[in-house]
């Protein structure tokens, strides 16, 4: 009962609840498909994490990509990228920003760019946890 109440109160007139992406603990996640698109996903997490923007990698490979999305969403992490083929292909990432209806390619500049517009003014702090999710205790991630 709590929680439907929070969610109204942050939700005025239906809205997906968003905090605001400085306030986030983790800002970007990073979902590569399959192991063969870790490497690109490091990439992109490096870009990230030298902006002090904080970006974890969702390397659970032994669960679906869906339960993997599906979790960043419960986490209410503001931008999430799904990394396949196509994105090691094109350089354009698929994001899906919290609260919009479809996701958007973009490069990764400007997502940085995105990101540092939001951000811009408050202060940064480094990720406190391991960047990987397989590297953090269960209780954690679900």
């Amino acid at each position: 009962m709590r929680s439907s109440t929070l969610r109204q109160s942050l939700s005025p007139g239906g809205e997906v609840p968003r905090l605001p992406t400085w306030v986030s603990p983790i800002q970007v996640r990073v979902i590569p498909i399959s192991k063969e698109h870790l490497t690109f996903a490091n990439d992109i997490a490096s870009k990230l994490e030298d902006r002090m923007i904080r970006v974890d990698i969702d390397d659970r490979f032994d669960e679906t990509l869906s339960k993997r999305v599906r979790d960043a969403e419960t986490f209410w992490v503001p931008f999430i990228v799904v990394v396949g083929d196509r994105e090691v292909k094109t350089g354009k990432l698929s994001v899906r920003i919290r609260g919009a209806q479809k996701p958007v390619d973009m490069s990764v500049d400007e997502l940085i760019s995105r990101i540092e517009e939001e951000i811009k003014g408050y202060p940064r702090r480094p990720l406190t946890m391991p960047k990987y999710l397989s590297m953090r205790p269960a209780s954690v991630i679900t």
